[in-house]
């Protein structure tokens, strides 16, 4: 397994993916932390934490480069997944828009989609 983190796109898609597996991600916490409820056991393999982990901190570095505050963006996600995240870059600004999303105050058309849109909030 081998996840690749190079652009904002990327982090927004890595975020709502480990959403997408059920998990009450926080990007400070380790994967080898995350117990599943049922059996109380770690929740992933070692082998997927440490890709996990990899990936993580990568994402760290990606928004450390585009200034971009990988904690809003994750607060933006509010704990669900998405059926596909965009991140798009106008005029310096990256803006996450959500498909099939509950309703923000600042819902818009996004590239023939209704969707959520956030200014992502740079550090």
């Amino acid at each position: 397994m081998n996840i690749t983190i190079n652009t904002i796109q990327d982090v927004a898609e890595f975020i709502n993916g480990i959403y997408k597996l059920g998990v009450n991600f926080h990007p400070d916490s380790n994967f080898a932390d995350y117990i599943a409820l049922d059996t109380h056991d770690q929740a992933f393999t070692d082998e997927a934490c440490q890709v996990y982990d990899t990936a993580l901190m990568r994402c760290f570095e990606v928004c450390g480069w585009h200034d971009v505050d990988i904690y809003e963006m994750c607060l933006l996600f509010d704990g669900d997944s998405y059926e596909h995240v965009l991140v798009h870059c106008l005029d310096n600004e990256y803006i996450l828009a959500f498909k099939d999303s509950k309703p923000f105050a600042d819902c818009e058309d996004f590239e023939d989609m209704y969707t959520a849109c956030h200014t992502l909030k740079t550090i």
